[in-house]
C-alpha cells in the first residue's frame, strides 16, 4: 500500500512540514492549538516530538524544552502524569496559558481525522510504546511517519522491521553510509530520508544527492529550521528559514524545492506555502546553484 506521504508528494509536489506545529504568541509548541494552527496555515505534514513521562504515558513534547515551555527548570522524564497536567505553559509574553501538553493519542487522532501525515520525532528509544499506541488506532498506519537518526536508531529500525504492521519510517542521514545502512534493514518500510548537510561540501548536499535518493526509491526531506547561529545549527548549508526571510524565498525555500526535495520542514509553514504557490502560479523557475 502506498503511504499517505508518498501520495501527497505525487499529487502536490513539494510538501510543507510544520515543526512542532505552528507556534508563537499565545500558541505553545507541540500543543493541539499549534497542530490546528499548522493545518490552517496549509501544512501538509505535522511534526511532533513524542516522549514518556515518569508513568510511561506518551506526550507531545521535546525534552530539554521544559524551561522554555513551563518557565521553570524541570524534567519531563521525572514528572508524573498528574504533575505534567498541572503545569501551565508560558506563552511568548511570559504569561501562563490554558493550553496543556497533549497526549500522543490526541495528536494521532487529529492526524487520522484530518488525513494529515504525522511525523513522530525523538521516539526512537521507546519505539515499542509508540507502536503499541499506533496498533490500537485505526488508520494510524496510513498517517504516521516514524523517524530516527541511523546512528542512534538501529534498535528502533530493527523493531519496526520485524513488527507485523509495517509503519512508514524516515531515516535521519548525514552520509551515504547512513542511507545504505537504513536500506540494509530487511523488512523496514523505509519511505524517506532526512538529509542533513552542514555545508555545501557535505555528502548529502545538492541536486545530485537528492536525485540519488530518489533513484533508491526514497522521498527526500530537508530541514529548513534554524536551531541557532552555530555551524551545526544550520541543517542544510544555511538554506533555511532565516535566509528565506532575511533575503528572499528564492535564496532558501525555493532553492531547496528546485533541488528536488519532496518535503521542507519549517517553523513558518504559511510563508513557505505562499512562496511555493506563488512560484507555481507564476510558472517561474529558479536557477539552482549547487
Amino acid at each position: 500500500m502506498e503511504s499517505l506521504l508518498r501520495r501527497k508528494a505525487t499529487e502536490k509536489g513539494c510538501l510543507v512540514a510544520s515543526h512542532r506545529g505552528a507556534w508563537g504568541g499565545n500558541v505553545i509548541q507541540n500543543t493541539m492549538q499549534a497542530f490546528r494552527n499548522a493545518l490552517l496555515q496549509g501544512a501538509d505534514v505535522l511534526e511532533t516530538d513524542v516522549v514518556p513521562c515518569l508513568d510511561g504515558s506518551l506526550w507531545c513534547f521535546h525534552d530539554g524544552s521544559e524551561k522554555k515551555v513551563f518557565g521553570e527548570k524541570t524534567d519531563i522524564f521525572a514528572m508524573t502524569e498528574e504533575k505534567l497536567l498541572s503545569l501551565a505553559p508560558v506563552n511568548a509574553y511570559e504569561q501562563p496559558v490554558r493550553a496543556r501538553v497533549p497526549r500522543f493519542e490526541e495528536a494521532l487522532a487529529l492526524a487520522v481525522r484530518e488525513g494529515t501525515v504525522l511525523n513522530i520525532d525523538r521516539a526512537w528509544d521507546w519505539t515499542d510504546r509508540v507502536v503499541k499506541v499506533l496498533d490500537s488506532v485505526r488508520g494510524a498506519e496510513e498517517v504516521c511517519l516514524m523517524k530516527a537518526p541511523v546512528t542512534k536508531g538501529q534498535a528502533a529500525m530493527e523493531f519496526l522491521a520485524v513488527h507485523p504492521v509495517k509503519y512508514p519510517f524516515m531515516a535521519i542521514c548525514y552520509t551515504w553510509e547512513d542511507v545504505e545502512a537504513a536500506l540494509r534493514v530487511k523488512g523496514l518500510r523505509l519511505e524517506a530520508v532526512e538529509m542533513i548537510a552542514f555545508d555545501e561540501k557535505s555528502p548529502l548536499f545538492g541536486q545530485d544527492a537528492v536525485r540519488r535518493a530518489h533513484d533508491r526509491g526514497l522521498l527526500a526531506w530537508v530541514n529548513a529550521i534554524r536551531l541557532g547561529d552555530g555551524l551545526r545549527d544550520r541543517l542544510y548549508a544555511g538554506l533555511d528559514d532565516d535566509r528565506s526571510i532575511a533575503i528572499s524565498p528564492e535564496e532558501g525555500w525555493l532553492r531547496l524545492r528546485d533541488m528536488g526535495f519532496d518535503i521542507i520542514q519549517t517553523d513558518w509553514p504559511a510563508a513557505v506555502k505562499v512562496a511555493l504557490e506563488k512560484e507555481k502560479e507564476n510558472g517561474g523557475q529558479i536557477k539552482v546553484r549547487c
